[in-house]
């Protein structure tokens, strides 16, 4: 499978690709030139990432230079070109015999121009300038056999293309027309349980239409996600022209020490989040001011007589190219209930083990969830009603992970809660057929 640098972003966030694109071209360049050394870096390292050679030799030193510029040579990365090699040449701590630029793109056209005029007015330097390190050379490299060990601690290959469109869909921040929607959060104790108070104010150019929240559960690896358009207050859809607000009320159904997001998403599937910070002071004063444990557990309604069915359903909506997941809820029981937070869950057997680095604790992915979305209108079901809920055409690029072979039929389940504080899990029957049918469905569509 074709490996690309520009998948880092997605494996490894920005900030992370950055470290991880200049730990890889190192080692490709210690795997090429076996006496190459790294730099550690300091305040005053002289513009060296990487070289060959030694620093006394009076013929100097191969020195390479890694720039991570994920999309574009403008004038602010033209300029950090010229100042790293501005750098080496002025240095008086060794000799300088050639200098390589390494980055994760190609140069366009016009940065190719660029970079070999420049590269002509430097000649006089007496240090040769050798061709790019670009994405095309990387990536070749990585191909070899011999670097099969890097290829696979850098990039989870079976992964790739669903973490793009994972990534697509839940970091899409891009604020198109001049749109902009600030979303804060709070935390609300209604005695022992937990409320999220979403405070939207659209603060940008234009309407912006809100269609349901979400959370997203747990660190990076073993992450889970909600969506869903049920509030405590404050009702969805909502529409907010500019310089307008909303507050929602939602219950957080799981413990807020493993809560990692919240936000909202728009009519275009855009996703709207609380910043790392707000969710750091929510968590920070959820915590503090949560009621003390009395030491005995608390009363429950009973359960006693609750029958509640769920069937799963494919569906092809008109112009789509893929099938979509629908799970029908229907209380069998003699009395009324409501049925919260539905999402679906499923289990890798073995857990799949994330890349391991010396000195960091390995990681392993247990399994994972997604959230469904109401499509009834009712939330409190009467004896022999039924809600439908569904798992939105945006986020059935999840199904694809329960079709890689190491999850079973068994470990394939819908939970759901109701007002009775019970956690409830569906599972066999025709569930897993009916999902790994509706994940086949959506590889299909992916392979065009």
């Amino acid at each position: 499978m074709a490996v690309k640098l520009a998948n880092l972003q997605v494996l490894w966030g920005v900030a992370g690709a950055r470290e991880q694109f200049e730990e890889l071209v190192c080692q490709l360049i210690h795997g090429e030139r076996s006496d190459s050394n790294r730099i550690r870096i300091v305040k005053g390292d002289g513009g060296v990432d990487s070289f060959q050679g030694e620093l006394i030799d009076p013929g100097g030193i191969d020195v390479f230079q890694v720039k991570y510029f994920p999309s574009k040579i403008d004038d602010a990365q033209k300029n950090q070109i010229r100042d790293s090699f501005a750098t080496i040449r002025k240095t008086d701590k060794f000799k300088v015999r050639s200098w390589t630029l390494c980055l994760p793109i190609d140069l366009s056209l016009e940065e190719t121009k660029w970079f070999e005029t420049w590269k002509a007015k430097q000649e006089h330097w007496g240090i040769e300038i050798c061709p790019i390190w670009g994405a095309l050379h990387i990536e070749s490299l990585l191909l070899q056999g011999k670097y099969r060990t890097i290829k696979e601690a850098f990039f989870r290959e079976d992964n790739t293309e669903l973490l793009r469109e994972q990534n697509i869909i839940l970091n899409d921040l891009k604020q198109q027309g001049g749109r902009h929607l600030r979303v804060r959060v709070n935390p609300v104790w209604d005695r022992r349980e937990l409320q999220a108070q979403i405070q939207l104010f659209n603060n940008g150019k234009g309407p912006i239409y809100i269609t349901s929240w979400f959370t997203t559960w747990g660190a990076e690896g073993n992450r889970s996600a909600q969506q869903s358009g049920e509030t405590l207050r404050g009702k969805l859809p909502v529409r907010l022209e500019e310089h307008e607000g909303a507050d929602l009320l939602i219950l957080l159904s799981r413990d807020v020490e493993d809560l990692s997001g919240i936000g909202v998403f728009d009519g275009d599937q855009h996703l709207w989040h609380a910043t790392d910070e707000n969710i750091v002071i929510f968590k920070h004063e959820a915590i503090a001011h949560r009621l003390p444990d009395a030491g005995s557990p608390r009363d429950k309604p009973s359960a006693e007589g609750l029958k509640i069915d769920v069937k799963a359903r494919a569906i092809r909506p008109a112009g789509l190219d893929h099938d979509l997941l629908e799970f029908v809820v229907e209380n069998n029981s003699t009395r009324p209930v409501s049925v919260h937070n539905v999402r679906l869950g499923w289990t890798y057997t073995p857990p799949r083990q994330k890349p391991t680095f010396p000195g960091k604790p390995s990681v392993a992915e247990a399994g994972g969830k997604v959230g469904l979305l109401r499509r009834s209108k009712a939330n409190r079901l009467a004896p022999g009603e039924q809600a439908v809920f569904l798992l939105e055409k945006e986020m059935t690029v999840f199904l694809v992970e329960v079709a890689r072979g190491d999850v079973l039929d068994e470990d394939i389940v819908v939970e759901f809660v109701t007002d009775e504080r019970f956690l409830w899990k569906a599972t066999m029957d025709e569930i897993p057929s009916v999902v790994r049918a509706v994940a086949n469905s959506v590889i299909q569509s992916m392979r065009g």
